[in-house]
């Protein structure tokens, strides 16, 4: 079992000095515990993004997500017996600064279905809803609706730079710039939408992103029709990903069990003095 150098030296500091029972010892296992407990938390939070990544590896367009962690503020720790003496400095345990998302390129396949489309380079297809809330997305599984409008895979409206696009029940054929036509007949532009900056976009589902900022630039890469964008997720990295947590979150729980029995222990001893 691993057990992290300020975790293990409080348990090993608690047992091996018998004369220092008391609040001292309590407050040293409490906080043990409390360490410890953040672990999981952290742990538990990263285990089920893991789970996320690996459940939408078939997903088309699916960006890769991951924990960002970090320590809370070291402080320094006294024993104070006859004389003041500094023990050395530990810190809250860990906290979560932020959810990642890697924006990188995924590989493009080829499906030779007409409706489905990838984007080569930077930028998001730009979807509205029927209430008009307007979303991004790299998942560029189209069809057309009943009315003859171009829709993503969850019903939302695929935007064109005059609105939502209605190709009627026409075959389109789309430039690698986004200029999409019908029979010789330019019907609109696809509207790429390019983040100034991807930092802020967070996601509100699997596949669905929201660019609060706003700020955007040009596209300059390629609408690619026949093809899909694959997953940016790694099986291999995912999985290893998941052993080092599922291995982090059962040291954590060990400690927090060991904490309690020297904790147990210690409150039957200082009353028995």
């Amino acid at each position: 079992m691993h057990v992290s150098p300020h975790i293990l030296h409080c348990l090993l500091y608690s047992v091996g000095r018998e004369d220092y029972y008391g609040k001292g010892i309590v407050y040293i296992m409490d906080n043990t515990i409390k360490i410890a407990a953040t672990g999981l938390a952290s742990r538990t939070q990263s285990i089920n993004l893991t789970s996320n990544n690996l459940s939408n590896i078939e997903t088309a367009g699916y960006k890769h997500s991951e924990i960002v962690s970090s320590t809370f503020g070291e402080y320094i720790t006294y024993r104070i017996d006859e004389e003041s003496q500094i023990v050395g400095s530990t810190t809250y345990g860990s906290v979560i600064n932020k959810v990642y998302t890697d924006f990188s390129q995924g590989t493009i396949t080829e499906t030779n279905q007409t409706l489905d489309f990838a984007l080569d380079g930077n930028g998001f297809f730009t979807v509205s809803d029927n209430a008009g809330n307007t979303m991004l997305t790299r998942d560029g599984r189209f069809s057309v609706d009943d009315n003859g409008f171009l829709v993503d895979i969850n019903s939302n409206f695929v935007m064109g730079q005059k609105g939502r696009i209605n190709v009627g029940s026409s075959a389109i054929s789309v430039s690698e710039s986004g200029v999409i036509t019908s029979g010789g007949n330019i019907i609109d532009i696809l509207q790429i939408t390019v983040p100034e900056d991807t930092a802020q976009i967070y996601k509100l589902s699997d596949s669905m992103l929201f660019n609060p900022n706003g700020n955007t630039m040009n596209f300059t890469g390629k609408v690619i029709q026949g093809s899909i964008e694959k997953a940016n997720v790694d099986l291999t990295d995912e999985m290893a990903a998941m052993i080092e947590d599922s291995r982090a979150f059962q040291t954590c729980s060990q400690i927090v069990r060991m904490a309690d029995q020297l904790l147990q222990k210690t409150v039957t001893e200082v009353g028995r003095v």
